[in-house]
């Protein structure tokens, strides 16, 4: 079995221009391009996503500590 599919798809003419720009200067082919931005992409999103995630929980976590504070400061004047 391959381990590889076969995909087709279009592009606006001027990133197609880009991607051809960017292959002379590396010497990447088109595939190797493709793939390696794919997988730049998808890793991006996902530490986007692990971030996101991180700051909702520190947000999560000041807000516990802000409202122990209070009452702490409740049980002082009271």
């Amino acid at each position: 079995m391959s381990k590889s599919i076969t995909m087709s798809f279009s592009t606006p003419i001027e990133l197609s221009i880009q991607m051809e720009e960017y292959m002379e200067l590396t010497g990447l082919n088109r595939s190797e391009l493709i793939k390696i931005s794919l997988v730049n992409y998808l890793e991006s999103k996902k530490s986007k996503k692990n971030y996101d995630e991180s700051l909702e929980k520190l947000k999560q976590d000041l807000d516990d500590i802000k409202n122990m504070l209070s009452e702490l400061v409740k049980q002082r004047v009271n």
